[in-house]
């Protein structure tokens, strides 16, 4: 229930997101965080399970955090 919940916020949260951002540039940086999803996966298992985070996971993050970054600044 409580998946569902926060599924429910999350696609509330996007649409809203995508139908301020229609017609600017800032939909593009929308489009790049929406895709972002995983990241949220992941982190909820580490914190939740403690399941451990590999290299490949750390550099995914921190690659997918430094482009969010880089979209928002430009």
């Amino acid at each position: 229930m409580i998946a569902g919940l926060g599924d429910t916020l999350a696609n509330m949260t996007l649409l809203i997101a995508t139908s301020e951002a229609v017609g600017s540039s800032e939909l593009s940086v929308v489009a790049v965080v929406s895709a972002f999803f995983p990241a949220a996966t992941v982190l909820w298992a580490r914190f939740t399970l403690h399941e451990p985070l590999g290299p490949v996971r750390l550099c995914g993050l921190a690659l997918g955090l430094a482009a969010v970054a880089l979209m928002t600044l430009g």
